[in-house]
């Protein structure tokens, strides 16, 4: 973050090279970009599932247990790298695109939460565990609107955008409770795999924009999206199982992007986004090895399919540095 702090006030001394004045940044353009190449945000928050409710058991008998048995929440504490592409066409049309890479892997601490898996009463937290994350993410972001409503100071837009999300997580160093039995277990190596990818077509993207001073811009934006897709595989290898999720559901967001225009070619910025997913849908688990889960026994090959939900809350900021023709 030092680093980025420098290289910005490095750009913002450039604004007494030569500039020519700010307002001329506003000037009307038949075609207009803005690409931000120096973006580095700040992801916190979480995605995790739950497990539970109506189930379909091994021998194919349907029925319906306690929600939820079990649930699995995933760190998303890094920091990514991005680049952004703001296209302005005839001072209508606005096409954004953005591509975002994690720059650090270390996510934070994985918690898992069993539920009378042995007591068999469902308030009784039976086994709780946590284990290292290493984090591998993309995100990609694209919106097409159109200017609504446009004067000198403020402008409205509205519409569609597309975000994908992926994380797919290496876990390692579990560190296991068992109440119950009043066992400890820790095993240093690595444990298991978890990836989860969110398709979420946001089918209504209001946002308004303000010019303040000549120099300073602030978007704001409302996502809303009634049609999240969103599947997830948990692999855990020492317990010779493997999870498969697919879900639907909704979503919302709401951002903040601030620049300041040192001058007509040159802005600096700040932004800040919040994201919140729910989907619901089921898990189809298969073991691949022989295993005991509490006091049943399932032969490889075993399947069975239980109620899933997701929820997920990202929130991000961080500064960027740009140009505009």
């Amino acid at each position: 973050m030092k680093r980025l702090l420098t290289i910005l006030i490095i750009i913002l001394s450039m604004q007494h090279l030569g500039a020519e004045e700010v307002s001329e940044v506003h000037k009307t353009k038949i075609v207009n970009f803005d690409i931000t190449i120096g973006n580095a945000d700040k992801l916190s928050g979480y995605t995790r599932y739950q497990i539970g409710g109506h189930f379909i058991d091994t021998d194919g008998t349907t029925g319906k247990t306690y929600f939820p048995i079990s649930e699995l929440k995933f760190p998303l504490n890094v920091y990514m790298a991005s680049a952004t592409l703001n296209v302005t066409l005839i001072e209508r049309l606005k096409i954004d695109f953005c591509f975002k890479k994690n720059l650090t892997t270390d996510a934070g601490k994985i918690k898992d939460w069993d539920w009378g898996i042995y007591s068999g009463i469902h308030t009784s937290l039976d086994v709780f565990s946590k284990s290292d994350s290493r984090l591998n993410s993309h995100i990609i972001d694209s919106c097409l609107s159109y200017i609504l409503f446009k004067k000198e100071i403020v402008s409205l837009n509205i519409g569609a955008r597309f975000l994908y999300q992926y994380f797919n997580y290496s876990i390692s160093n579990l560190y296991q409770e068992d109440y119950v039995h009043q066992i400890l277990t820790t095993i240093q190596e690595k444990t298991g795999k978890y990836k989860v990818e969110y398709y979420i077509p946001y089918l209504l993207n209001f946002s308004s924009c303000f010019v303040l001073g000549g120099s300073f811009k602030i978007e704001a934006t409302l996502g809303l999206s009634p049609i999240v897709y969103a599947k997830d595989v948990d692999d855990h290898i020492e317990r010779g199982k493997i999870m498969k999720g697919k879900s639907t559901g909704n979503s919302f967001l709401i951002s903040l992007d601030t620049k300041y225009y040192a001058n007509k070619n040159v802005f600096l910025g700040f932004n800040f986004e919040y994201i919140r997913i729910y989907t619901e849908g089921t898990q189809k688990q298969v073991f691949y090895r022989d295993a005991y889960e509490g006091s049943n026994f399932y032969p490889v090959g075993t399947t069975l399919s239980i109620g899933n939900v997701l929820r997920s809350i990202q929130y991000s900021f961080g500064l960027s540095a740009g140009c505009s023709f």
